[in-house]
Formats: structure tokens, sequence, C-alpha cells
């Protein structure tokens, strides 16, 4: 209902604010260019009509990313019109004080101009979002880390998405270029898909080939809970992915242990099956102090009663996906929104994802990455 809400908005200001004024595009082109924009707004519904879900459109990739493309046309041209408003209403005010400052420009030409830029963005902003991500290097320095444990490498994947537009070669690759970081672990921190077992199981059947020394493991995002989540913790169990439900497992490396633990995601109590609880997830042994690592789809986790975690590593944000959105992504995730993070001697990584979800493929300067993550003495 938000989303729908929300589009309704964005149409209502492109029309009121954009399409109407143009007068230079005559009635026809007008008339064209509303059609367009309440497609573009309206992507949600066909989405939906497309496969009764708009999670999960049935659509061509070509028609999908088309899509995806007059979307976020349409929501940055909406944002940028009601910046160039607010602009306009600061130099009439100014006008009222003698100051007068003139753009040097008129109305046509300028909408033209914020058409032309918000157009170039979103192109970029599409590809940016379905294209490969690099690896990304972060060194975590904690004090007192043991020296076993320095140097030790963690390959974090998050929001891969996998189904409708990143298929199974998409995902081998990425499978490969986590290989290739030489991990000492392997971390997914969920949202693995979009789809069922039956729609989506080959896509992700190459995670089955991710190496690492100490063991792949992971966590459910909101998404598997869409998409019979006990199946597709099966399937994922299955290519050798060690899923986490509010538990942990102690990995050796040395004279110093690390113990890994999982919670799920809270969208699981939506559907009756098991809630995350921080308190099961580490055993309490006062004579053993591993370094403790937990994965939680959901940054938030990271101040919540209860987490005595080293180090956390979360997803979910999608990084904000692009300015002025990262803001108010940030603010719903208790203003965690992507990269390191630290209180004290505790760390936070949010993951940018590593995919991006269909509900709005466009990133501008929010690439995804494939997240390496160092630990380093202090």
């Amino acid at each position: 209902m938000i989303l729908y809400i929300a589009s309704v908005l964005v149409l209502a200001i492109l029309l009121l604010r954009f399409v109407l004024p143009l007068r230079v595009l005559g009635i026809t082109g007008r008339i064209i260019a509303a059609v367009i924009a309440t497609l573009a707004c309206f992507k949600y519904q066909i989405y939906t009509y497309s496969s009764g879900m708009f999670l999960l459109p049935e659509l061509p990739a070509p028609v999908m990313l088309s899509l995806e493309f007059l979307f976020a046309l349409a929501i940055t041209l909406a944002v940028m019109m009601v910046l160039r408003d607010l602009l306009l209403l600061v130099l009439r005010i100014l006008k009222i004080f003698k100051i007068n400052i003139r753009a040097g420009i008129g109305p046509q030409a300028d909408r033209g101009i914020i058409f032309v830029l918000c157009a170039v963005l979103s192109l970029y902003g599409v590809y940016e979002a379905v294209s490969l991500p690099q690896a990304r290097e972060t060194e975590i320095r904690v004090a007192g880390l043991p020296s076993d444990l320095d140097g030790y490498r963690i390959v974090q994947l998050s929001d891969l998405h996998a189904g409708p537009l990143q298929k199974s070669d998409w995902v081998a690759e990425i499978v490969k270029r986590a290989n290739d970081q030489n991990p000492d672990l392997i971390a997914i921190t969920g949202d693995f898909i979009d789809g069922g077992v039956s729609m989506s199981g080959d896509s992700v059947a190459p995670l089955g080939d991710l190496k690492a020394k100490d063991g792949v493991y992971g966590i459910t995002g909101n998404h598997e809970y869409y998409y019979d989540e006990p199946q597709w913790t099966a399937d994922l169990r299955s290519l050798g992915i060690n899923l986490l439900f509010n538990e942990s497992r102690v990995i050796r490396r040395g004279g110093a242990e690390i113990e890994i633990g999982g919670i799920p995601d809270d969208t699981s109590s939506r559907f009756g099956l098991m809630p995350p609880d921080l308190k099961s997830v580490f055993p309490k042994d006062e004579a053993k102090k591993p370094f403790k690592i937990l994965l939680s789809h959901k940054p938030a986790y990271f101040i919540a009663d209860g987490n005595d975690a080293d180090l956390q590593l979360s997803g979910h944000t999608h990084g904000g996906m692009m300015p002025l959105l990262r803001q108010i992504v940030a603010g719903a995730n208790s203003g965690f929104v992507r990269g390191l993070y630290e209180r004290g001697n505790r760390y936070l990584y949010v993951s940018p994802g590593t995919g991006i979800w269909n509900g709005f493929s466009c990133r501008i300067l929010t690439p995804p990455e494939i997240s390496v993550l160092i630990l380093r003495s202090k």
C-alpha cells in the first residue's frame, strides 16, 4: 500500500509540475508523456498483473529493465522538480527583500535540462544495479585480536536476489570472484533469492561451488519467507551452505577460536516460523573468549539488547541505493546503511548488496560489492 501511495504521489508531481507545463510538446506530446509517466509510476501494478505478485514479475529481462529505467527516471525527475520548485520559492522570497538573482534560462529550457540529466542518471543507475560487483577490501582493526586471527579473510555476499534478473550465469561469476579472494570464511547475509525453488532453484545452484577454508555460512533474509522458507532452507543446505537459526558454530584457527552465529530475519514471525532470539545464539561459557561473529540480515540488531558479538555482518539496505534515498533508508535502519561502524570495541559491517531487488533496480553512487573483510590486530 505504501508503494502504491508513493507511486500516485510521484505521478501527481510529474503531471502537474513537469508534463502539463511543458507546452513545447504540444497537446499530443503531453498526452504521450503522461501515458509514459503513468506506466512508469505504476510499474508495481504491471508486475502484479504479469504474475499476481509485484515482487516477482514474469516478464522478459529487456522489458523489466526498460520498466526499471522508466521508474528510476520518474523518481529522479520528481525529486528534481521538487528541488527546482523549492529553489524558485527561495528566489521569490529573496526578491521580496530586493535581492534579485536570475536563473538565466526559461522554464521550458530548464525542464529539458533536468530531463536529460535525470535520464542519464537513471540509465547509469540501472546499469550499475545489474552490473557484476567488484571485490572491495575493508580492514577491521580489533584490539586484543589473537595473533592467529590476524589477516583472517571473510568474504560477505548479501542480497543476491537470484531469480528474475540475476540468473545462474550471473551467480556463477559471483562465486568465481568470491573464491578468487582466497577466503577463510564466506558469509551470506540473507535475501538469496526471489521466487520459489521451482522457479529460482537453478539460479542459486552455482552457490554450491563456493569454497572457503572454514566453510560457508548463511542466514535467512526477509525475501526467503515470501517464497516458502523451509523449502529454501533445505535447498540451500543441500548446496553446502550452513544456515544458522539462533545458533552458532565454533571455528578453530591455531590457538584461537571464532564463534559464528546467526539469527533468522524477523519477517519469520509473520509466517509463524522461528523468530530471532539473540540470547540463544552464543552459549555462555566464561572460560572461553572466542571472537564472536553474528550474521543478521537487518543491521539494527547491532544495538539490540543481548547482542555481545564482536563483529556483526548485515545487509538488507542495499546501501540506500542513491543520495537522498540513502538518508531515508538509514533512518529506517537505526542509522546504519552501508560500510563499517564501530561502537566501543564492537563492529558492524553493512553490505551495500551484491545483487539488487527488482522492486527498485537502480544504484546511483552506490555500487554493488563482494565485501572482503580482513581482521587485523589494533
